[in-house]
């Protein structure tokens, strides 16, 4: 662990609170203002470690951010500076292997303040563990940072500013949920439903069907949580209902969703529609 300032730091090596045997570290570095917190965890499901905390106030608002792994540093500390991470040192005796499984960016919390980080108790070099859990950064902090960033989902009327110029955001005939600018048979909302673009007739992701004997199945993407999907079934393209359809609203969303009818043997004909509702 160490923080640098014109070539010069004080590099300490991390033993206290490492497993026997522990090979697998998750470690973290936060930035509120010009303050720095880095913790560490060592293992899936092991408690993280607030390790230490910097504040530089010679760092810019935009930084780098990237991972250096120090092995055999006898060999590589007699090139200079530029060659440092530009070389593949393939002779030598590295004493290290590092394998990332992953690297992930995200903001902070907006509730999380540099007060915050300065107030939390460091465990430091060969200092008392400081632990995360229990205080008041362990919301914002550890697990609940690492997750992948779910975006939240896009309004419709996000979705047709995306999708048409000003002057066409101001005519009905373009914007209304019903309506269908490209002449595709669609209407906005079903596109806005299924992912395609109101405005090319190309886009447009059509449901798919299957029939196998006496089941027929009807497939489409669900890609809007705040949206109702709904399929159902008519024998005349007049009355439709939901009766006899088998479908799981539960599907994930970015999967494909599937609705199936077994359909009756005294009935000739039967057809399936995709209804999309907004609640």
């Amino acid at each position: 662990m160490k923080s640098t300032t014109n070539s010069v730091s004080n590099l300490y090596a991390v033993q206290s609170g490492i497993p026997a045997g522990g090979n697998r570290a998750t470690l973290q570095a936060v930035r509120v203002g010009q303050t720095f917190l880095l913790l560490r965890r060592h293992g899936l499901g092991q408690p993280w470690t607030v390790e230490n905390r910097f504040v530089r106030n010679d760092m810019p608002a935009t930084i780098q951010v990237g991972i250096t792994a120090y092995t055999d540093w006898n060999n590589v500390s007699i090139q200079n500076e530029f060659h440092h991470n530009r070389t593949v040192n393939t002779g030598g005796t590295p004493d290290l292997v590092a394998d990332i499984d992953f690297f992930r960016l995200r903001r902070p919390a907006a509730e999380l303040t540099e007060p915050m980080l300065g107030a939390a108790l460091v465990t430091r070099q060969a200092g008392e563990l400081r632990w995360l859990t229990g205080t008041s950064i362990e919301p914002y902090l550890g697990d609940h940072a690492i997750s992948p960033y779910t975006p939240p989902p896009i309004s419709y009327d996000d979705w047709l500013m995306s999708s048409f110029t000003a002057d066409q955001l101001v005519l009905p005939h373009f914007t209304d949920r019903s309506a269908d600018p490209d002449n595709d048979g669609h209407g906005n909302l079903l596109e806005y439903a299924l992912g395609s673009h109101p405005n090319n007739p190309a886009s447009i992701t059509r449901p798919s069907f299957q029939r196998l004997g006496n089941t027929l199945t009807l497939a489409y993407p669900r890609i809007r949580e705040n949206l109702q999907y709904r399929v159902e079934a008519s024998t005349n393209l007049i009355f439709w209902d939901a009766t006899g359809v088998d479908q799981d609203p539960s599907t994930p969303l970015g999967q494909s969703a599937t609705a199936t009818l077994v359909i009756p043997s005294d009935t000739p004909r039967v057809f399936l529609r995709l209804r999309v509702e907004e609640p």
